[in-house]
């Protein structure tokens, strides 16, 4: 091998080519190109000279390089069969058998091959090979006309060209049937078109990513470099200027210390970073001390260029193929997460929501409320969609849309479309389940939903309408899995990849910058329940207000005309900004209905209730909505029930923004009685809970508790019983209300298995279920949610407790030190932990109480007296069994991935079944004798309920109390974490795994609507049948 010194390999100091003066004949004086060319060069020869001991290991280590990143996918592929064939089959429609030869040949074709090239035998199969596999993984998993892979791809296949003629100059082979040029002349075609190929590598490079003032550095910087290395000026420091270049961009893309533990692309940037650093350091060391002298030939090449290192094209080929393989890599994260547990469920369960015989009941006034407080809530349906997902909209408007074509008549569109009955079905499947949800996400679980069809069948479908012909073309994508982004499954902040569009077009909006926007706007005494955060380009934010107006009056702006500011603190520079409008033509509607509403009001507060609601939806003032709360409030007892707007905070992943959702009901008045009763014992009641006085309300405000049955409920989800407003200073000045739903309590799919449940146990679980199940949601809503006080100085210097003498912790045994400051609620000084923390004191609370055998005799069961063995007993073993159950049943919720949750009422049952079995003296252990645990199931000992169970209940219950009584947020949410943590593979995997192989689907719930005759005035209803059809029917015929 003839090494290349000094200036004769660039032609730039002896006789000139074409017969002219070289040019250090034509000047004496040397040129700064000339000095610098004579100190690079002196750098070069002290750098061979020293690396001189390693250079005969060089050539191996690039071979195992360029290989080595095909035996990593050739051992991904292996490990994680199942889900390959997953992806190729459902998403690549790739018949079965077909997937496994595909599979099954690549796993060959790279080991072998790869083996091949590291022990150099008989390179021309193994390049062609690995050819192969390029060609082939590019089809199969469909990347082929994607342009960034398209250059990527050229850059692999000629890299293995440079290794194939590599042996072909070792050996002096030709092809045969192909004329055999000069060795000098191929040499410098190979050499000329490697160097392209190291462009194309690079606008590879280049063209990845998202553009900004660094990237265009790096890349001016880069394509100078690269330009320098094929005319061949300089190539060696061109090259070093590459590494450097890579290196830096490793450290400043690819750094994987700065991300948080859950991060989405934390694993990603830790592969990417160890892979790339491991190619810059034998870039590094061909380089300086070998490759150069692997060279093809010592003469120049057709464009005055010097012999190419056959190494530095290996090393450059590892790299291509690391981007190749990354590619691939991420169009097969399904890998890394089972599709099968986001599929829609088949089939739903589908349950009426039965309510024609008290609608009927109604006078036609009260018919007429009814019908435009239940038009109010559903016109609200593409808020709910929007808060959803960017996508869902458009998904309700393509199903509404094909049932508009088809006009119900399904088969029909399957038959002109060439869908077979199973995918329609399918579909159908699909509609229900997201109309269920009212958006692509469970409203139970906060994680994605995709079709069981294929996409092939869906856009088969959609082309039978224009409209959603086009909704498909732009949301084909979304509307399934996107494999590459595994967090964008799950509700979370956008800057870690989770999906939450209240913070819309916002993908790096952090929750620290979230947290800080909220602490400003409430110092401003901005309400967030109804808004939404976008953060635009300069990093400034816009506060997104719900409204019907864009310019509210004056009068309608909570901040009066103030509606721009700079931030403090970290953000300091930055501005927010108040943005009115946002989902206006939506609240414009919902506003003309409740101001209709108002007309039909039964008397004087419900008529100024309504005031105030069409005031907060048409002008965004949540200062309007919150009168409106306290008239309701004090409306007792009314025929019509109904509350609406933004509500419920669970959703939002900062914990403070609402939800829209509006409900109108009718009481029933028999069940009501029950739940008076309740109201009625509350007082004797709240001091038997595990806390004092101090702790306490000053004075119990007995609240309006009803039992109804909807008539409509617009929500992503339907509840059991509700217990609001929300607002502290609303619930503790004023009161707030109780309901419990009836029909939504009663609806059930016939035989729905029941799994964890001893077979001994299940008669009386059956028949007891529903009767303790209104015994803990009544304890839940009313002493559950209605019971605590929070300390707080409620101005500068005033409190609401005696601060000199506070009231003694009953955890610490000593007076307490922290309390909420003015301005502070408990919602934002807990945050995201505040909703899940609150249902399971809540669930505490009816756990507790529930052990009161007076309070099952208000609910008709029992005589007041203790008596295990009497039908009281078997509500409340059932309702400890019960919970215990939801406990197990809970872990389908938590994502072992990220280690959270995604439901927050089964985060705390499952602390609530922990607290169970930690009680000790097998009050309640898990059964199982199979090491699967597909026999699990939960042994509770019911004569130990009262000695072990409500005492196991009781601590955790006043811990939770009392911390968030005091606003004591480190001890409250540390506690609250280690209740709630899945610990081990025990419950990761075995439980998790048992649960959901027997998860049964979440009910969704088929609603009449109310029809109004213009020529009558009269207003009628519409029932429809429990089934896909008729769910999918219902939300057409609602026209919204």
């Amino acid at each position: 091998m003839a090494q290349i010194r000094g200036t004769a390999g660039y032609n730039l100091g002896s006789q000139d080519r074409f017969g002219g003066p070289g040019r250090s004949e034509a000047t004496n004086d040397p040129s700064p190109l000339e000095q610098l060319r004579e100190q690079t060069n002196k750098i070069e020869e002290w750098l061979d000279t020293a690396a001189d001991p390693i250079k005969p290991y060089i050539p191996a280590v690039g071979r195992f390089l360029i290989v080595c990143t095909f035996i990593e996918d050739a051992i991904r592929i292996m490990t994680q069969w199942s889900d390959q064939l997953l992806y190729l089959h459902d998403y690549r429609h790739i018949p079965w058998g077909l997937t496994h030869m595909f599979l099954l040949g690549n796993v060959l074709a790279m080991i072998s091959c790869s083996t091949l090239v590291i022990i150099r035998k008989y390179p021309e199969y193994a390049v062609f090979g690995l050819i192969g596999v390029v060609v082939t993984q590019a089809l199969g998993y469909g990347l082929i006309f994607d342009l960034n892979f398209f250059l990527r791809n050229l850059s692999v296949m000629g890299g293995l060209l440079m290794v194939l003629s590599d042996s072909w100059v070792r050996k002096k082979f030709a092809p045969a049937g192909l004329p055999l040029p000069a060795e000098k002349d191929r040499k410098k075609y190979i050499q000329l078109a490697g160097r392209i190929l190291l462009i194309l590598l690079f606008i590879g490079f280049v063209w990845s990513g998202e553009w900004g003032i660094a990237r265009i550095l790096v890349s001016l910087f880069g394509m100078v470099a690269c330009v320098m290395v094929v005319v061949g000026f300089k190539a060696k420091w061109s090259a070093i200027l590459l590494v450097v270049i890579l290196s830096i961009f490793n450290l400043l893309v690819n750094n994987f210390w700065t991300l948080h533990e859950h991060h989405p692309h934390k694993d990603f940037a830790k592969y990417d970073f160890f892979q790339i650093l491991s190619i810059v350091n034998e870039e590094y060391w061909s380089r300086f001390v070998g490759g150069y002298k692997l060279c093809i030939s010592q003469e120049t090449s057709p464009i005055n260029a010097p012999p190419i290192s056959l190494e530095h094209y290996k090393t450059l080929l590892s790299a291509t193929i690391l981007r190749h393989l990354k590619v691939l890599r991420r169009r097969r994260i399904c890998v890394n997460m089972d599709l099968s547990h986001f599929l829609a469920d088949s089939p739903p369960t589908v349950v009426p929501l039965a309510i024609m015989p008290h609608f009927e009941a109604l006078t036609d006034e009260q018919k007429l409320y009814a019908h435009h407080i239940s038009r109010a809530a559903f016109e609200g349906t593409r808020i709910i969609l929007c808060q959803v997902s960017p996508e869902s909209g458009a998904i309700y408007e393509l199903i509404t849309k094909l049932y508009g074509r088809c006009e119900g008549n399904w088969s029909q569109l399957a038959r002109q479309a060439k869908v077979n009955d199973q995918e329609l079905q399918y579909f159908l499947e699909y509609a229900t389940q997201f109309l269920g949800n009212l958006g692509n996400y469970k409203s139970f679980g906060d994680s994605k939903f995709i079709p069981r069809c294929s996409k092939k069948s869906l856009v088969a479908l959609a082309t039978r309408d224009p409209v959603a012909q086009g909704i498909c073309d732009t949301y084909i994508d979304a509307i399934y899995a996107d494999t590459t982004r595994p967090a964008l499954m799950h509700f979370g902040f956008p800057d870690l990849g989770h999906m939450s569009n209240y913070y819309p077009n916002s993908p790096d909006i952090t929750q620290q910058e979230v947290e800080q926007v909220g602490e400003f706007l409430g110092k401003k005494k901005l309400l967030p329940e109804n808004t939404r955060i976008r953060k635009v380009g300069n990093g400034d934010f816009e506060v997104l207000i719900a409204s019907g107006v864009r310019e509210p009056p004056l009068e309608g702006r909570d901040t009066g005309l103030e509606a721009a500011w700079e931030l403090e603190g970290s953000l300091k520079g930055k501005k927010v900004f108040l943005v009115f409008g946002d989902h206006q033509e939506e609240m414009a509607k919902v506003a003309l209905h409740i101001k209709k509403a108002g007309q039909h009001a039964a008397n004087d507060r419900q008529k100024k209730m309504m005031d105030q609601y069409a005031k907060s939806f048409g002008t965004g003032s949540l200062d309007a909505f919150k009168e409106s709360q306290k008239l309701w409030v004090k409306d007792i007892g009314p025929e019509v029930e109904s509350n609406i707007g933004f509500i419920e905070t669970f959703r939002d992943p900062a914990g403070v923004r609402g939800e829209w959702e509006g409900f109108v009901a009718m009481v029933n008045k028999e069940r009501t009685q029950a739940f008076q009763k309740l109201v009625d014992a509350a007082p004797a009641m709240i001091p038997k809970l595990p806390w004092s006085s101090g702790f306490e309300k000053d004075k119990f405000t007995a609240p309006d508790f009803t039992s109804l049955e909807v008539l409509s409920f617009a929500s992503s989800g339907i509840p059991a019983g509700i217990n609001i407003p929300n607002y502290d200073d609303v619930r503790q000045g004023v009161g707030f209300k109780n309901v419990s739903l009836g029909n939504v309590l009663s609806a059930k799919a016939p035989n729905e298995p029941i799994p964890f449940i001893r077979p001994e146990d299940l008669e009386v679980y059956q028949e007891n279920r529903d009767p303790a199940f209104e015994v803990q949601v009544g304890i839940h809503e009313l002493l559950g949610h209605g019971t605590g006080k929070l300390l707080q100085e409620t101005s500068p210097g005033k409190f609401n407790f005696d601060i000199d003498n506070p009231p003694i912790s009953p955890i610490t045994k000593k007076p307490v030190t922290t309390y909420y400051k003015p301005a502070e609620t408990w919602g934002s000084v807990f945050g995201p932990t505040a909703s899940s923390y609150e249902e399971c004191r809540a669930e505490c609370v009816a756990m507790a109480l529930s052990c009161d055998f007076s309070i099952l005799k208000i609910f008709g069961f029992g005589n007041g007296k203790v008596e295990m063995s009497s039908k009281a007993g078997d509500v409340l073993y059932t309702s400890y069994l019960s919970m215990a159950r939801a406990g197990i049943v809970a872990v389908e919720f938590w994502d072992p991935k990220s280690a959270k949750w995604g439901q927050i009422h089964m985060q705390a049952r499952f602390g609530i079944l922990k607290s169970f079995l930690e009680a000790g003296d097998n009050f309640c252990t898990l059964d199982y004798r199979d090491e699967d645990l597909s026999d699990l199931t939960i042994r509770l000992d019911r004569s130990k309920i009262l000695t072990h169970g409500r005492p196991a209940v009781e601590s955790v219950l006043q811990k939770l109390h009392i911390y968030k009584s005091t606003a004591d947020l480190e001890a409250g949410r540390s506690f609250y974490e280690q209740l709630t943590r899945v610990e081990g593979a025990f419950w990761a995997e075995k439980v998790r795994g048992q649960v959901l192989k027997k998860k049964t689907p979440r009910k969704v719930f088929v609603q009449a609507n109310t029809i109004l005759d213009e020529e009558t005035g009269k207003v009628g209803l519409r029932e429809y049948e429990p089934t896909i059809e008729g769910m999918i029917r219902s939300w057409a015929e609602r026209k919204v």
